[in-house]
């Protein structure tokens, strides 16, 4: 199937997709509804003809590729984003108001790290002084 999504097609099902706000604003009234979200997608994958499950699942691709590119960047990368990760930014910002961003947390316990930082400290202060 990879063939079959060119960039004209991956247009028309984000257009298509646009119209169809069930899909991806949990505000909307059919959101909650498993038969609205399959009439939606069925909608869209008669319009592009493919199947219902290949729809879905190129949502789920562009929403997930959407959300990656949309974070920052990590601290040390280079480069700049490709033009692919330009195109999905701009095509799908109209998700942006229905996607909620989640804060970040961690499993390290601070007084841990702390901990280490001061014997690695101590142990290069050591070593110096040898």
């Amino acid at each position: 199937m990879a063939d079959f999504w060119s960039e004209e097609r991956e247009e028309k099902l984000i257009r298509l997709l646009e119209d169809q706000p069930v899909l991806y604003d949990v505000g909307s009234k059919g959101y909650s509804n498993r038969d609205s979200k399959r009439r939606a997608c069925c909608d869209i994958a008669v319009a592009i003809g493919v199947s219902e499950k290949e729809v879905g699942k190129k949502i789920h691709s562009l929403r997930t590729q959407y959300n990656r590119y949309s974070k920052a960047p990590a601290s040390g990368s280079v480069g700049g984003r490709t033009g692919r990760q330009d195109w999905v930014l701009r095509r799908l910002s109209f998700l942006e108001p229905y996607i909620r961003k989640r804060a970040s947390s961690s499993n390290v316990d601070e007084k841990i790290v702390e901990r280490e930082r001061c014997l690695s400290l101590r142990f290069r202060r050591s070593q110096a002084v040898k």
